[in-house]
């Protein structure tokens, strides 16, 4: 158990049919989270308000009370597609980006505060 790697959870569906239980592989909170970002747990070990099982004819995402069914191949696919798209530059160094404007909109804040404290 613990497996991370999709492709190779995927492939390891079909070799060996059943089904498993994946959750968030990192919290939410985390800077590596994102929704492909799974891990293989057993029963005991699933988060019971969202948690994942991939089988041979596809994937089920249970989250608060509601459950969502994509097949194998488009879930696959899906994965595929985001690894692709995560590696364009506007999206993979968005965090950063994010972070930088967050800190320059701060430094503004601040220096336009101090001149109108004086001023007062």
């Amino acid at each position: 158990m613990g497996m991370t790697d999709l492709l190779k959870i995927i492939s390891s569906i079909y070799k060996e049919p059943g089904f498993r239980y994946m959750t968030a592989a990192v919290p939410k909170s985390s800077i590596d989270y994102h929704p492909y970002n799974l891990k293989v747990v057993t029963h005991d070990n699933v988060d019971r308000d969202d948690y994942y099982t991939i089988s041979s004819t596809g994937v089920t995402r249970l989250r608060d009370q509601e459950t969502e069914y994509t097949a194998l191949g488009i879930w696959e696919k899906e994965f595929k597609d985001y690894k692709i798209v995560i590696n364009i530059p506007t999206f993979s160094k968005f965090r950063i980006w994010k972070a930088f404007a967050v800190w320059r909109k701060n430094v503004r804040t601040k220096k336009k505060k101090v001149p109108t404290a004086t001023l007062r």
